[in-house]
């Protein structure tokens, strides 16, 4: 009987020991709230202080709230190790060079045609860059048409003595290929949209011709005595326009102004003309921007 309380003793001690180790109760952290969030085989402990912990098989990381953004990334060691969960940011592209590409429609006034009533159609080749908040630049290549036509047109003005009877032509029709550069001013600025006013400088090239395709720069009977002109001129645009872009970068575009060709021979006609001042063309183009970064840039 002995021997059996001496046993039962031993063990209700043994019992006693076992259960104060296995429930004895952790510790709390002092004003800590402890979130553990595990990817594959890494413990990120998460603080209500000021710090974040990245529990790793190296000393404890410490990074401040200041550099923690929304999403997180883990990279894992290649010996299995617990891996280190950088915040990380995905990386924003922005977009400041594109090769812009249209269509647009042209109308010409002067002496043959008193409004900007006939339009006719031409394509558009350009870069655009778009770097700066307010200022940015363009260049744009242009090859299109115009013409107008007067079938009662005569010349109202006075014939000194000796000089031949005006003669002008009624009807023209020019190839007009243009190259300027252009300076942009944006008035509204937005991530995705843009309305902005500009003005350019360039060069327009012409040959107008009549209705049996007769180069008019030719024909001397066209034109006063002693009149003649050159085929190339400047120009100075002065347009408006707006572009929205998509989240690619891709954008789509309007614009439209007047070309202001300095040179009143658009229609073949100056002195003999009835409107004074330079002949004038009006654009309306659509276009299509495609952003394009430098082998540097990515």
């Amino acid at each position: 009987m002995a021997f059996l309380n001496l046993r039962f003793s031993f063990f209700l001690l043994v019992s006693l020991v076992g259960a104060s180790v296995f429930f004895q109760p952790v510790a709390k952290a002092q004003d800590t709230t402890a979130v553990h969030t595990t990817i594959q085989d890494t413990v990120a402990v998460v603080s209500t202080q000021d710090t974040i912990h990245v529990v790793t098989s190296a000393p404890d990381s410490i990074i401040t709230p200041k550099t923690i953004e929304p999403t997180t990334t883990a990279l894992k060691t290649q010996d299995a190790m617990p891996v280190i969960v950088i915040p990380t940011t995905p990386k924003e592209i922005i977009y400041t060079r594109f090769i812009e590409v249209g269509i647009s429609a042209n109308a010409y006034r002067g002496d043959l045609q008193a409004g900007f009533e006939k339009f006719t159609g031409g394509f558009h080749l350009g870069i655009q860059w778009l770097k700066k908040k307010r200022l940015n630049g363009a260049i744009n290549v242009q090859s299109g048409y115009v013409s107008g036509q007067n079938i009662d047109y005569h010349y109202n003005g006075t014939v000194a003595p000796g000089d031949k009877t005006p003669n002008p032509n009624s009807y023209f029709k020019t190839s007009i290929f243009t190259v300027h550069y252009e300076v942009q001013l944006n008035l509204i600025k937005r991530r995705n949209f843009r309305l902005f006013v500009a003005q350019g400088i360039g060069l327009i090239r012409f040959n107008p011709k009549d209705q049996f395709q007769n180069a008019l720069s030719k024909d001397l009977t066209s034109r006063a005595d002693g009149e003649t002109y050159s085929n190339l001129a400047f120009m100075l645009p002065t347009q408006w326009g707006f572009q929205y872009f998509l989240s690619n970068g891709v954008g789509a575009g309007f614009k439209m102004g007047w070309y202001h060709p300095q040179t009143d021979y658009i229609d073949n006609i100056s002195k003999w003309g009835n409107k004074p001042g330079n002949d004038k063309i009006f654009v309306c183009r659509f276009t299509v921007m495609v952003p394009i970064r430098l082998k540097a840039e990515k």
